[in-house]
């Protein structure tokens, strides 16, 4: 479990790694984003946290994040493909790309299902290249049993069995290189990889489209004033060090609980009855 400093780092090393470019994903605006940021700072400062696990951390003030920025949110009609995403797209993306989420996680986040993020990433990745599949040929994966085919001409039997009946090659190789798939699907599959040189060189295709893709998305860097908040932020959480707010109640609970203390109040009670009879 993390320490109170700990988490006051976790909060702001990830709005100056990722923060920003997850704000700026739905507002469009460098000054709103950062505007965003620190409103979810602040929030994360005064909440009462339980699950102090970074996963979870992060989680949250991604969260933090998104609502802060339904207010701002932007989208351009025309111009970068990206910004012609719905908000909630652009999110997604920064989110995957940016933050490294996983898709249960942006499920937490979003509220979506994971099914619709899977859609909501195979839209975008489309988009960036107008609507053309980053491989020829994407058919539905053919696989029977656990086996799958040892050579794989025009993606026929290209992989192990896959999470889903209906996957295509272009999604199964996004879940494989952003760590979404099911761990055994992954080892079948880089395990395929190392016998079938098809595979392999459309898997190489597809990472460099991949990796372009991603560095289409907006990065954006903390600016000095940005940092200088956060580090006024930063001060205001070690003095409050995050810790669980420690109230009268439990205290309060055991004294009521103990007989003599009963018996002192009625006695009491009853004294003050008699003084002003």
């Amino acid at each position: 479990m993390l320490t109170g400093e700990t988490i006051q780092h976790v909060f702001l090393e990830s709005a100056e790694d990722w923060g920003l470019t997850v704000a700026y994903a739905v507002t469009g605006s460098i000054e709103t984003a950062e505007r965003v940021v620190a409103e979810a700072v602040v929030v994360m400062a005064a909440s009462s946290i339980t699950d102090r696990s970074r996963t979870a951390l992060q989680v949250r003030f991604a969260r933090a994040i998104l609502e802060a920025s339904k207010g701002h949110a932007f989208r351009a009609p025309a111009g970068e493909a990206y910004f012609r995403l719905a908000p909630l797209s652009r999110a997604i993306v920064a989110l995957k790309t940016k933050a490294r989420l996983s898709l249960a996680q942006i499920s937490e986040v979003t509220g979506c299902s994971a099914v619709e993020i899977e859609s909501q990433l195979e839209r975008a990745r489309l988009s960036y290249t107008d609507g053309r599949p980053w491989l020829e040929k994407s058919p539905v994966l053919i696989a029977s049993d656990d086996h799958w085919a040892p050579e794989c001409p025009y993606w026929r039997g290209t992989a192990p069995r896959s999470d889903s009946d209906q996957a295509d090659i272009q999604t199964l190789f996004a879940k494989y290189l952003e760590g979404d798939l099911h761990p055994n699907v992954a080892t079948g599959l880089h395990m395929h990889f190392n016998v079938c040189a098809a595979c392999r060189s459309n898997l190489a295709r597809f990472k460099t489209t991949h990796t372009e893709w991603t560095r289409r998305v907006p990065d954006v860097a903390a600016t000095p004033r940005f940092l200088k908040r956060l580090d006024r932020y930063g001060s205001e959480m070690a003095m409050r060090r995050l810790e669980p707010r420690v109230t009268p109640w439990p205290a309060l609970r055991g004294m009521l609980r103990d007989r003599n203390v009963w018996l002192a109040l009625i006695s009491a009670a009853a004294a003050l009855m008699l003084l002003y009879r």
